[in-house]
């Protein structure tokens, strides 16, 4: 009888370590694929799987996720976008929609940047509300770029995508480089590059604007 109880002492202790052994094994595979990035206001968003169902309501977010081969988990994108062989078919959105048209798409991710964060704060709580994840981005220089780009891949679980995007556009850059020290300063056109804004504004020396009018070998005069 004694032999018995041990029996099922034992099988019961087994049986319980199994599962503990379950719970503790899927307990670390959720913290070793959980990613954390951050928005662009320094906000932290962990997440444990990539986003499958995206929109986008900045044409830059689209174009840029059209470039890493993740159209196919494009559900949505802005009205500004242009009409091209890729977005021809995918639904339009807008920021000033009613929000419930977004949250009959389903998607579990809205890509935004801050201008639309900044005067639409209600939209995004709404949204958030209802379990759509939302993030702001929008990268300042070359080298937030960079970082965009492997935030895009971290969001879509298209990392490979995003390193082989950053070294070829790095390439480029190097070959450009070569090209423009063979034109001489005084030859290069003077540019005042002018903000689309009611008042006379240009861009800020470090910005991406200047950065292409410089890589492209025009002198900004109001640097």
């Amino acid at each position: 009888m004694y032999t018995d109880k041990f029996k099922f002492f034992l099988t019961g202790a087994i049986s319980f370590s199994a599962r503990f052994l379950l719970f503790v094994l899927l307990l670390s595979q959720s913290e070793i694929h959980a990613t954390t990035i951050l928005d662009q206001n320094g906000n932290t968003l962990t997440f444990d799987k990539p986003f499958e169902r995206i929109i986008s309501l900045y044409p830059a977010h689209t174009q840029n996720l059209i470039d890493l081969g993740l159209q196919t988990k494009l559900v949505g994108i802005s009205t500004s976008d242009d009409h091209t062989a890729e977005t021809q078919n995918i639904q339009r959105f807008s920021y000033r929609d009613d929000p419930e048209k977004f949250i009959a798409a389903q998607p579990d991710l809205v890509l935004i940047r801050p201008m639309i964060e900044r005067s639409y704060p209600s939209f995004i709580k709404h949204l958030e509300r209802t379990g759509i994840t939302v993030i702001s981005l929008q990268p300042r220089n070359i080298n937030e770029m960079f970082e965009y780009w492997k935030t895009l891949g971290k969001l879509t679980d298209s990392e490979n995508q995003a390193s082989k995007m950053i070294s070829t556009f790095q390439s480029s850059l190097k070959g450009m480089e070569h090209k423009l020290v063979e034109i001489p300063i005084s030859t290069r056109p003077r540019v005042y590059f002018q903000a689309i804004h009611k008042k006379m504004r240009t861009f800020s020396p470090n910005s991406m604007t200047i950065f292409c009018l410089e890589q492209a070998g025009g002198i900004n005069i109001a640097k």
